[in-house]
């Protein structure tokens, strides 16, 4: 594009470099008495390096350095007296590094951090031939937001069954929670060169939504099958970024991330 710099028009233009490096590895172990062991590890680099150029001359220079580790142990205990018990325990770990012409674009330290410690439990619960329930629950500690957990319910029964004929019917109920990462709360993502830059929020707060699911099946051997559900989502604090009230900046328009 270009800008207007009495008496001449001058072309503004902006190159960018990205990078991602990305590993992933599980493990899965099954030992003598029935238990089994997963292990599954995630680590992301990620790095941008973006410079604005006002005709032939370089004027700013943004570079951004994103980091990711995530950790996830799961056991798996063999089926006991009608349950099957499972355990696990994720540990995530991120941090931002944003600066403008080498001087660093965050408050403090100029770099964001934050880590997660997480435990969860399961229990599938068979109460016979024509009911299952099933119980979880997920308490996560987050270095920035504290603790919360997040229980669900769910039921299975089957309601009918004669010659190929099926019946099934499901309900659950549960609770969801996810915490800002850290592009959400600080990251400035520039596509300046396309008209518009989002801006991350520090003020986010967390997530949260309450589910109620009701569905069921009823097959015909494997020729018919017919499936229905009915669920019912409620959000509170949803993040988004807030397309309707972009700020206009020197010919940009801004939008951040909001609840």
């Amino acid at each position: 594009y270009t800008s207007y710099v009495p008496p001449n028009g001058v072309p503004q233009r902006k190159t960018e470099e990205t990078r991602r490096d990305r590993i992933a590895s599980g493990a899965r172990w099954t030992f003598e008495n029935g238990v089994t062991v997963q292990a599954k590890g995630v680590a992301e680099d990620y790095g941008s390096e973006s410079i604005e150029y006002a005709g032939a001359t370089a004027g700013s220079r943004r570079s951004a350095e994103m980091r990711m580790r995530h950790l996830t142990l799961q056991a798996d205990l063999p089926a006991w007296a009608g349950q099957l018990w499972q355990f696990g325990a994720d540990v995530h770990e991120e941090t931002l590094h944003q600066t403008v012409n080498g001087v660093p674009e965050l408050d403090g330290p100029g770099e964001a951090r934050r880590s997660s410690n997480e435990l969860f439990v399961q229990n599938d619960i068979l109460l016979g031939d024509r009911w299952e329930l099933l119980l979880g629950a997920r308490y996560q500690d987050d270095s920035d937001f504290g603790g919360h957990l997040a229980p669900k319910v769910s039921l299975k029964a089957n309601v009918y069954a004669s010659g190929d004929w099926r019946g099934v019917l499901r309900a659950s109920v549960g609770q969801g929670y996810r915490v800002p990462n850290l592009k959400e709360r600080h990251y400035r993502f520039d596509h300046s060169s396309l008209g518009y830059v989002v801006i991350g929020d520090p003020n986010l707060k967390p997530e949260s939504s309450d589910s109620v699911q009701l569905g069921g099946t009823f097959d015909f051997g494997t020729a018919v099958k017919l499936d229905a559900n009915l669920f019912h989502n409620r959000v509170k604090d949803l993040i988004q970024i807030d397309q309707d009230n972009g700020v206009p900046v020197n010919g940009i328009t801004e939008y951040r991330y909001e609840n």
